[in-house]
């Protein structure tokens, strides 16, 4: 009769703790769910998501977002290019395209599109599996695009930009011809330095992504590149030129420019400007 009474204590004691675990708070010791799963904030939660062709359009412009063209040459030449976009063909996330994504910035931002948008969903889970952060994948796709009556340049086509950039050709400008376009819009530069430092920053639209320092990784990015706008590029002291407008011939562009002197002298002419 004891041994009975005192397993009938227990119990009643055991469920008594439950209770006031239950009504008070207390918890059994377990791993936190946050130890386990990964719950994204807000932010995380729209780096990579859909962005729309109106907002995508008050975009274009601005240098904080590199833009890439995931479509197939056929349809690039069919429907034309939109801006300085990065040729580089998604093709499903084939590994030619892993290969070629793979040397870009995951940090940075992106605009991506292809045709039509139907694949949107798979191109940025194929992002997000490369370790990419901030994608946004143009809803539509360039036929919503051309709906809009938004600018489309085609390779067959003069750019519509001769306005403010200087002669069609590839070949070399004096630092003080070139510094004239620092704040163009119609002038894409390029800082082909072999480190990026300091930054440039007195040039309006300046693209710094370039790898100039393993030249299959420069011929491979320079071969992306829009070939319908206007570029002017720089390493540090007017080296290379000769080598680099011959790159830029062989992939068929038509206006590229180099610097004689290099950064060193465009921001020589710079610090002696008047401000």
């Amino acid at each position: 009769m004891r041994t009975q009474t005192l397993t009938l204590l227990r119990r009643a004691f055991a469920l008594g703790m439950l209770v006031l675990a239950c009504n008070y708070g207390f918890s059994v010791e377990k791993p936190l769910l946050s130890n386990t799963f990964h719950i994204p904030s807000n932010n995380e939660a729209q780096s990579l998501s859909q962005i729309d062709v109106a907002k995508a359009y008050s975009l274009l412009r601005n240098k904080a977002y590199t833009w890439i063209d995931l479509r197939s040459e056929n349809d690039i030449k069919l429907y034309g290019r939109i801006g300085n976009a990065r040729s580089i063909r998604y093709d499903n996330g084939s590994q030619p395209f892993i290969t070629k994504v793979t040397v870009l910035n995951r940090n940075a931002n992106y605009i991506v599109f292809a045709s039509t948008g139907y694949q949107n969903t798979d191109i940025l889970e194929s992002f997000r599996k490369l370790g990419f952060k901030n994608v946004l994948a143009l809803k539509g796709g360039v036929v919503e695009w051309k709906k809009r009556n938004y600018p489309l340049v085609k390779d067959d086509e003069s750019t519509p930009v001769d306005k403010d950039a200087p002669a069609t050709g590839v070949f070399s400008l004096e630092a003080s011809e070139a510094i004239k376009y620092a704040e163009s819009d119609d002038v894409v530069w390029l800082d082909l330095r072999r480190s990026k430092n300091p930054k440039a920053g007195f040039i309006k639209r300046l693209n710094p992504l370039i790898d100039s320092n393993n030249n299959a990784a420069l011929r491979r990015e320079i071969s992306m590149l829009g070939k319908t706008n206007h570029y002017i590029f720089f390493t540090d002291h007017g080296n290379r030129n000769s080598y680099l407008r011959r790159i830029f011939r062989q992939y068929g562009f038509k206006n590229a420019k180099s610097v004689r002197g290099g950064y060193r002298a465009l921001k020589l002419l710079k610090e002696r400007q008047p401000r």
